[in-house]
């Protein structure tokens, strides 16, 4: 299609999997990247590296949205706190990208895996969970 750029990046023998789109001149004639990512909840600290350098780039010259399971659930959203180095590493290098999380509800059990994190919210109007039965499943 016109207007669309796509890479797909796999890291790490396969356990790490990015999907990224550009869309060129949607969001105020600026353009925007999508990224779906998954991150296993075994992610080595070489492999999260990787990822923020693949945030730092996007984030620069478009507006960006990061979307996936990131498998961190100790991260507490509420108060953008978390126990361990590893994942307020994680925050504040969110932090640092002005990125921020979108999604309040929990998207498995009780917690908050599925993130959507976005650098600009004003192109954010309405987000809505789905609590499909068909998205249970793909969780259990």
């Amino acid at each position: 299609m016109e207007g669309l750029e796509c890479m797909e990046i796999t890291v790490c023998n396969g356990t790490v999997q990015s999907l990224s789109i550009r869309i060129n001149g949607q969001a105020n004639n600026a353009d925007v990247t999508v990224r779906v990512y998954c991150r296993p909840p075994s992610q080595d600290n070489y492999v999260d590296e990787l990822f923020f350098e693949e945030l730092r780039d996007a984030s620069k010259p478009t507006a960006v949205v990061f979307i996936g399971d990131f498998s961190l659930p100790e991260i507490n959203w509420k108060h953008h706190t978390a126990g361990t180095t590893k994942v307020r590493r994680f925050l504040k290098d969110l932090n640092d990208n002005f990125m921020e999380q979108v999604l309040r509800d929990p998207t498995w059990k009780d917690f908050l895996l599925d993130l959507l994190l976005v650098n600009r919210v004003d192109f954010m109007s309405q987000v809505v969970i789905s609590h499909e039965t068909r998205w249970k499943e793909l969780h259990n």
